[in-house]
């Protein structure tokens, strides 16, 4: 006698169980079929996503609604990213849209902005090293000024220099949703950081800031510090690698902003070779700052403050625990 298959597990409230697969069968077929039309090659790897998921419901593998990231890894030309998201408007389940080295250019970022002004799901948009300049910039910048759903922007390894980030910031200072921003390796200089301080730390809701690997130098570092003092909302802000630490000045105005900041609990300052006097300068505030609880600097800079700094981080966070402790626990009678 042979054995009956085992039921399927019932689908989510509110979601039929054939609701998935008509949604992404729906986006690949439309897909392929308007690439088609145009003679333009559709991203292989997000249809064989599609397929995958597809297949993975009709074997009873899914059952919740589609969580996956859109992610493309290979070269997109403006008639490739334009196809994409033509058939992205009628897909329900959008949150993140991904191109790794796709190349899309300044060209493709028009497209991408174009349809985040209509969009209201996408809560996340990476473009890691996509050829991205002054340009895409200001395509970004105009549409963040309309679009309240995005949360996190990832722009790093893009060649979006001092005006890329001002046009991009001057469209931030009007959003109200992007929290998550992350600019590394964008070749910034001390024009761009004090862009970053005018529009982005002073102006914007971003919480998170992720500037690794630019060269916005003493000047840019100072005016960032400046406005960090004011800053009520970040929370994270990474500084490492940006050639500033041998400047003792650039030093004291992190000390001042650092010391005058409510917000920040996180703070990297990795690969900026710091001279002794500086690095005690900032351990200093940081004993006197319990609410920051990752701090990082160069370990060359001195092995003994080095262990300091490492030292003072851990009481901090030591401290933090014991604070939530006794917030959460109720007295005994």
């Amino acid at each position: 006698m042979s054995k009956k298959p085992p039921p399927k597990k019932a689908p989510p409230p509110g979601l039929s169980e054939e609701d998935p697969v008509k949604d992404l069968k729906k986006f690949c077929d439309a897909y392929i079929k308007l690439c088609d039309k145009n003679n333009v090659q559709p991203c292989q790897s997000v249809v064989k996503k599609f397929k995958g998921e597809i297949q993975a419901y009709n074997d009873g593998e899914r059952i919740d609604p589609p969580n996956f990231p859109i992610i493309v890894p290979e070269p997109m030309d403006f008639a490739s990213v334009r196809m994409m998201t033509d058939c992205l408007h009628d897909y329900r389940w959008l949150h993140q849209l991904s191109f790794w080295k796709a190349k899309v250019g300044d060209d493709g970022l028009m497209v991408i902005a174009e349809f985040l002004q209509k969009d209201k799901r996408l809560k996340t948009l990476e473009l890691l090293n996509n050829n991205i300049g002054v340009r895409g910039c200001n395509y970004l910048g105009k549409v963040l000024t309309q679009n309240d759903t995005l949360v996190n922007l990832i722009l790093d390894h893009n060649d979006i220099g001092d005006e890329g980030v001002a046009m991009l910031g001057d469209g931030l200072k009007w959003n109200s949703t992007v929290a998550y921003l992350s600019m590394q390796y964008c070749n910034i200089g001390a024009a761009g950081g004090e862009a970053i301080a005018k529009y982005i730390i002073r102006s914007s809701s971003v919480q998170e800031l992720y500037l690794k690997g630019n060269s916005i130098g003493t000047l840019g570092v100072i005016a960032i510090s400046q406005a960090l003092a004011k800053n009520t909302t970040l929370t994270k802000l990474d500084l490492s690698d940006n050639t500033f630490g041998i400047d003792i000045e650039a030093i004291e105005a992190l000390r001042d902003g650092i010391e005058s900041n409510e917000s920040l609990t996180w703070l990297d300052l990795h690969l900026n070779s710091m001279v002794p006097t500086g690095a005690a300068m900032l351990l200093e505030v940081l004993k006197n700052k319990p609410t920051i609880l990752e701090f990082r600097i160069y370990e060359r800079t001195s092995e003994a403050l080095f262990r300091d700094v490492i030292d003072t981080v851990n009481t901090n966070i030591k401290s933090s625990k014991k604070k939530g402790g006794k917030k959460g626990s109720k007295s005994k009678k």
